[in-house]
Formats: structure tokens, C-alpha cells, sequence
């Protein structure tokens, strides 16, 4: 705690990195998610969702990457989305999500200027409520993935981001971001950047709907240029050199190791931190290799230990 306290007290370079786990922080171990529920399903829940709710194979693994690309080989990439986008909507922040937007505001009280680069590679918008709830303003980047049923008079677009704004600026929004290398308006020492990479469920427009979610969307993924070929160059300068604290990630989530590999090659720069509960023996060996040590505490109680000492 001291340490990640002292880290932003004293403006050095952390970004804090979200994954699936903080949408279970406020969650009770007892209750189970289903469709209705207020709060969002882990890998595992939408895993078993989604092949209950097509043809899936009952004798084959629940692993959300294989039942996903089942169902886009058999219905369509649309079938896939139409599923996830009423999962993902309408749900409320977590306590985790609303101390990360609480953090721009606690900079600026330590008269620090520069504010936050926030990485995910979650699909909801409840990191963005939370900002909103505090009238906090932010750049979002949400990575596009491939579209194969898209207009093929239309440029294609898959591979870069396309840029939000809070609050909403006069203009055509949302923007793509054609030649990061250029853009230098979407800064950190401005306000706070959400790079989502995995895409996101569109609040305002079901057709900009996007999802790095089947086996065929990850290793598209992995075939493209590396990130600082898509982040505006400001926002990168700060991923590359940073200390990460990730939130809500164990070595099970496909979706890190591929992450890793886009953003330092699967090694990070500087000495990171991973919130795991219970964390075995390979857990610890990958983590370790890629210079991040593991915190075994449970999310919610490292958030409220974090926050005291700020």
C-alpha cells in the first residue's frame, strides 16, 4: 500500500490495469449470476451462459474463447454480439471502479497536473459511470476488432481505436484514430485516458458494438502491429515506461498473456503488482517472469487498504 501510495503521490508513472475480477469486488460469494442479476458474470459464468444459450456441445469445456468462436462459426460474429451487448448494459459500477475514478481528483489535490492512463480489457461501461458519477472528464479509446460482415465500401477500420470524449465535445464523435503517430490532443497530462483493448458494448449504438472475444479475434489480434502503431503517441509514452497494478487478473485470463505480449513483448519494464487471491505455484512462476509481484489479499480489501493510506 505505502508503496503504490508514495508512487502517486510523487507523479511517477502507474497505471492501473482492470480486468474482469473488479466486477465481482462488491459481489457475495453466495450469489450466482444469471442474465437478470445487477452485477456482471466472471469468464467462466459467460462461458457457460453462452454455450447453454446455443448448441454448443454439453461433453465439451466451458472456456469462453472455444464456446465463442463455436457460436461464430455456427450463427455468426453477430450472433456473439447481440448476446453479449444486454449482459453488459444497464449494470452499476463497483466500489473498484468508482476509488479508480476517484484517483484524477487526488492528484490534482497534490498539485500534481498530470492525471491517468487506465488500461482494460473489459467490455462494460461501468469504469466510465464511474466517472461520470463524479463528473470526472476522460479520453476513451476502444480498440475496433474485425468486422467481416462490415460494408465493403466502408474503410476498414479493424485494428484501431476510436476516440470518446467526456464530456462530449462539439463535432462529429466518436472519432478513429487514423494516424496516432500524429495525434497528439488525447493526453495523460490533460486528462485521464481509458484505453479499453479488447473493445467495448456501445451504449448509444449497437452497430459500433466490439469484441476481441473468439480464438480467431486473438490471434487476428496478436497478427497485427504491435500497440504503438494504433495509441496516440502521448498515451503510449506513458504505458511503456510505467509500474502496472492490475485489478481483477489471475493467469487463467487468456486475454492478459495476449495483452502482455502487445505491450512489452510479455516483460514489463518496471517492478508491477498483481491483486490475486490465493495464487498457486504457476501462478506466482508467471507473474514472477514478467517482473510483477502478487499481493495475496481479496480486491475489495486492498482498494480500502490503498485508499486509507492515500
Amino acid at each position: 500500500y505505502k508503496i503504490v501510495a508514495k508512487i502517486l503521490r510523487d507523479g511517477r508513472p502507474i497505471v492501473p490495469f482492470l480486468g474482469a475480477g473488479v466486477n465481482l469486488c462488491d459481489r457475495d460469494k453466495k450469489d450466482s449470476w444469471n442474465p437478470h442479476s445487477n452485477f456482471l458474470p466472471d469468464g467462466n459464468e459467460l462461458a457457460a451462459h453462452l454455450a447453454a444459450d446455443s448448441t454448443y456441445p454439453c461433453t465439451k469445456p466451458k472456456e469462453l474463447l472455444r464456446v465463442s468462436q463455436f457460436i461464430a462459426a455456427k450463427e455468426g460474429t453477430a450472433s456473439i454480439n447481440d448476446r453479449l451487448r444486454p449482459l453488459f448494459s444497464g449494470k452499476p459500477p463497483t466500489r473498484a471502479h468508482t476509488f479508480v475514478a476517484s484517483l484524477p481528483s487526488f492528484l490534482r489535490g497534490y498539485g500534481l497536473e498530470q492525471s491517468l492512463v487506465i488500461l482494460t480489457t473489459n467490455y462494460d461501461d461501468l469504469l466510465e459511470q464511474a466517472f461520470q458519477l463524479v463528473d470526472e472528464p476522460y479520453d476513451l479509446l476502444t480498440y475496433i476488432s474485425t468486422d467481416p460482415q462490415k460494408d465493403n465500401k466502408a474503410p476498414d477500420d479493424s485494428g484501431l481505436f476510436r476516440h470518446y470524449c467526456y464530456p462530449p465535445a462539439p463535432g462529429d464523435w466518436p472519432k478513429v484514430i487514423r494516424k496516432p503517430n500524429r495525434c497528439t490532443g488525447i493526453s495523460p497530462n490533460v486528462r485521464t485516458v481509458i484505453l479499453k483493448i479488447h473493445g467495448h458494448v456501445e451504449p448509444s449504438d449497437h452497430k459500433k458494438d466490439s469484441f476481441v472475444i473468439t480464438e480467431d479475434d486473438y490471434i487476428e489480434y496478436l497478427s497485427r502491429p504491435e500497440l504503438e502503431k494504433a495509441v496516440p503517441v502521448r498515451v503510449l509514452e506513458k504505458i511503456l515506461d510505467c509500474h502496472f497494478l492490475f485489478l481483477g487478473y489471475g493467469l487463467q485470463d487468456w486475454n492478459l498473456r495476449a495483452m502482455l505480449y502487445r505491450v512489452a513483448r510479455g516483460r514489463l519494464r518496471r517492478t508491477s503488482w498483481a491483486i490475486q487471491r490465493e495464487p498457486d505455484e504457476l501462478d506466482s512462476l508467471f507473474w514472477g517472469l514478467r517482473g510483477v509481484q502478487i499481493l495475496n489479499v481479496p480486491l475489495s480489501d486492498y482498494i480500502a487498504g490503498l485508499k486509507s493510506c492515500l
